[in-house]
């Protein structure tokens, strides 16, 4: 397997975990076991920090779903390098600092929280899709609630949103909506554009419910 992956990666184009598998058909698991392997040995050089891309899947009768997929890219190490830039992106050799690791402090997963809304800053998020996202840096859902809430929604950094009711506020089934305030804006201005943003998450899963589309098609 290490010499397939080897083989792989020996174009010195840049590749994902899905990408290789998809390329030698090997399972995750043992895609993944090779991969640490050539990076632990130098081999390899890996993203310093996990990409995050925003995506639409379509769900049927049920709409249009959206999901946030986070991944590592990698590449050979280019004579015996142990960094490079390449696509606008700095790769490493592994280093304590760069692995990822369970049960972090919780300081460190509520930054890793901010960085991936400012990084998304185009959308809101619901707690449950930041969790999916960031699961493999050990993100937990009592993370998101306590710690975006508590710091940097007081902060101004975020605008968090959720099912109002009366007086009451609370968290919708697939927990509170997430977006980032733009600091470079007036704060009124940077109010309006996060309520816009979440205001247009919200309308995106009213039109992917199916019992919605039929209220629509019965009222009009």
């Amino acid at each position: 397997m290490i010499l397939w992956a080897l083989a792989v990666f020996s174009d010195g184009r840049t590749r994902s975990h899905n990408q290789v598998i998809d390329e030698t058909g090997f399972s995750y698991s043992s895609v993944g076991s090779a991969l640490n392997r050539l990076w632990t040995k130098g081999l390899l050089l890996r993203t310093e920090e996990p990409i995050h891309r925003f995506a639409r899947r379509f769900r049927g009768r049920a709409g249009v779903g959206q999901n946030v997929r986070s991944f590592y890219l990698y590449v050979l190490a280019p004579n015996g390098k142990e960094e490079v830039f390449l696509e606008g992106r700095k790769f490493v050799k592994r280093e304590d600092e760069y692995v990822d690791r369970r049960g972090t402090r919780v300081d460190s997963k509520s930054q890793l929280i901010l960085e991936f809304i400012k990084e998304n800053s185009d959308h809101s998020f619901y707690s449950t899709e930041i969790v999916e996202a960031l699961k493999d840096r050990g993100v937990k859902p009592s993370d998101v609630t306590a710690n975006v809430r508590k710091t940097f929604e007081k902060e101004g950094l975020l605008y968090v949103k959720g099912y109002r009711s009366g007086t009451r506020e609370t968290p919708f089934a697939e927990g509170y909506l997430k977006t980032w305030m733009d600091q470079a804006r007036p704060r009124e201005e940077a109010i309006i554009e996060a309520v816009q943003k979440t205001d247009d998450k919200l309308a995106e899963k009213a039109s992917a419910s199916p019992t919605v589309e039929r209220i629509h098609r019965m009222c009009g």
